[in-house]
């Protein structure tokens, strides 16, 4: 357990980087030279593709430990089961996919339960209508 997180450490890629702003733990971050959580990537596209989720709180200008690839849990998910699992808005992981015309899809891994989340974010998200 790290964070309050339950990691299969046996499957996980970790980078440390300076947060760009305050992070919460398990907000979806990118990296620009620093970590920064998206405000609302969905329908500005800020933030895509994601490329890591915090294991940790960290105040602005702080290291933080993000996680690249590997296994989540999160108790106040509600994701489907076998299903991609989506960013959402802050940094968010949400179980729909956006649908409006102009919203960013990004998926971020595959639900293993509705807790559990194989992190393994898309490189390649997509704009629906364009």
């Amino acid at each position: 357990m790290i964070g309050g997180v339950l990691l299969d450490a046996q499957s996980v890629v970790f980078g440390a980087f300076q947060a760009g702003q305050a992070v919460n733990n398990l907000q979806v971050v990118y990296l620009d030279g620093q970590y920064w959580k998206p405000s609302d990537p969905v329908t500005t596209g800020k933030g895509v593709p994601p490329q890591g989720i915090a294991i940790q709180s960290a105040a602005s200008g702080a290291i933080v430990q993000v996680m690249s690839l590997g296994i989540v849990s999160n108790s106040a998910w509600a994701l489907a089961s076998g299903q991609p699992a989506f960013l959402g808005s802050g940094g968010g992981v949400i179980a729909s996919s956006p649908t409006g015309s102009g919203n960013w899809v990004a998926r971020v891994g595959i639900a293993q339960l509705g807790t559990v989340l194989l992190f393994n974010p898309e490189i390649s998200p997509f704009q629906i209508g364009q």
